[in-house]
């Protein structure tokens, strides 16, 4: 007669599930910092890893991309997600944060909108190294960002002549997997 209560193997995860969970063991209070910044209408947080990757991100956040859902961002790179020109400066940003160690403070950069529009915010990006109590190994870094809305109206006025050729999407093939 056979086991019915037969011991079955967990669910393999997802590359993406075993980095959160990583991060999280790391750094708890980079939990609740997410589930804080979870729903703040004028600030834009994510995390991202050392390849660029987003680990977190907030509703605002998703609210600046053309896509719906934040799974559809989580695990991808700020270049399959903004627009070419846009996620050039991020990840030069993001670099230099992780190369030097030193925070980025009040930065003034454009995110775009859904619908477009560009806007501007004031940026801090830091690196962060969560450690877990005891551990030997060395640490895995992230960036942490926060932007807040600068202006209420958008920055520059969306023309065909220049914005457009900044704000284009990114290609339907560099979102495929």
């Amino acid at each position: 007669m056979p086991n019915k209560y037969k011991y079955k193997p967990a669910t393999p995860r997802s590359p993406l599930e075993i980095m959160r969970r990583d991060l999280h063991a790391q750094a708890p209070s980079l939990n609740v910092m997410e589930q804080l910044m979870e729903r703040a209408e004028d600030i834009v947080f994510c995390i991202k890893n050392r390849s660029g990757q987003y680990l977190a991100i907030n509703d605002t956040l998703l609210r600046r991309t053309w896509l719906h859902a934040q799974s559809q961002i989580l695990g991808r790179t700020t270049r399959e997600v903004f627009p070419a020109l846009l996620a050039a400066g991020y990840k030069q940003q993001d670099a230099a944060v992780f190369r030097s160690g030193t925070a980025i403070r009040d930065r003034q950069e454009t995110i775009t909108s859904r619908d477009g529009t560009l806007g501007c915010y004031r940026t801090d990006k830091c690196r962060c190294a969560p450690r877990t109590a005891g551990s030997s190994r060395s640490p895995r870094l992230h960036v942490t960002c926060v932007s807040r809305n600068w202006r209420a109206k958008p920055c520059f006025p969306k023309s065909p002549s220049t914005a457009d050729s900044v704000i284009s999407r990114p290609s339907a093939g560099s979102l495929r997997r």
